[in-house]
């Protein structure tokens, strides 16, 4: 079946990267596993006596406190994780400068990652959201279930003829959490260029026991494409719908327009950071397994902290 997401060949590396990430990050990813092996799962089962090499943040000071001995916490991993990933497609999502189709990167991105977490035999739910609307798949883990999923993203657009196209995360937030999802890891693919701000959405997600992961797809110079069309353009906010003139913008301004947005991720970052949320911005212009990589490797989505 044709994809227009993935071709067969993109459906081939695919599948590539995920036999490359498997060897190098296999013992990382939880979904059906052993349930006595000791790893950082949230069960606490048994302590054992503190061996040269162990963590001493893994020692209970307590027991310590208590008899003096130095005794390691040993947890029994989750057997079964439910991972939940949400693609933000609000009008700002679906609108770039320096990328042909942001959108269907941003779903190239999403379908990665459903798909390796699928090959881990975790229990993966696909959804969008616009707004305070969303839908999303019901959870399953069966490896066949790739082939809806990949259907699901490619009619993912806003249906409700009556909603705003700006984003809403803590409407999206509080809607989903309505719906009694269970726990486990919820990835929120987003832009983050919410009018009230996200910090409310994401700690309102923490308090209801989820593992939280960001990632922010970005333009790597919104100046340099901006320069390049020329005095005449008129930019128009996809959201607000407030225009502005190019032609009395000069080079500093440039300048100060991609500062101002690599200053607005530093922010994020420092925020998401105080709260033990996982942030990775990926830049929009990468291949999608370039980024893939990047979440999986380097941001260790999918994988113990």
């Amino acid at each position: 079946m044709k994809h227009t997401i993935f071709d067969a060949h993109d459906l081939r590396r695919l599948e590539g990267l995920r036999l490359v990430l498997k060897r190098s990050a296999e013992s990382h990813y939880r979904g059906e596993r052993p349930s006595r092996k000791a790893g950082s799962g949230i069960e606490l089962f048994d302590y054992r006596e503190y061996s040269p090499g162990d963590e001493f943040r893994s020692i209970d000071p307590l027991v310590y406190a208590r008899t003096g001995r130095l005794m390691v916490r040993l947890f029994r991993e989750e057997s079964d994780l439910a991972v939940h990933i949400f693609l933000d497609i609000s009008r700002s999502m679906q609108t770039a400068l320096g990328t042909s189709d942001p959108l269907l990167w941003s779903k190239r991105l999403v379908a990665a990652l459903a798909y390796i977490a699928l090959s881990g035999l975790d229990r993966v739910s696909v959804g969008i959201f616009h707004a305070q609307h969303f839908r999303a798949l019901p959870l399953r883990r069966e490896k066949g279930a790739f082939a809806s999923l990949l259907r699901f993203l490619e009619e993912a657009q806003p249906k409700e003829p009556d909603a705003p196209g700006k984003t809403d995360i803590l409407g999206f937030a509080r809607n989903w959490l309505a719906s009694a999802p269970t726990r486990g890891l919820l990835i929120v693919v987003s832009d983050l260029y919410d009018p009230q701000g996200v910090e409310k959405a994401f700690d309102l997600l923490r308090r209801h026991h989820l593992e939280v992961a960001v990632v922010q797809p970005y333009e790597t110079s919104i100046a340099k494409h901006l320069a390049r069309l020329g005095p005449d353009l008129h930019l128009l906010d996809s959201e607000s719908g407030e225009v502005l003139s190019l032609e009395a913008l000069s080079d500093a301004d440039f300048e100060r327009i991609d500062e101002a947005f690599a200053q607005y991720r530093r922010k994020l970052e420092a925020w998401f950071r105080s709260r033990n949320i996982r942030y990775i911005a990926v830049p929009n212009d990468w291949s999608w397994e370039q980024a893939t990589i990047r979440l999986l490797i380097h941001g260790r989505l999918l994988s113990h902290k």
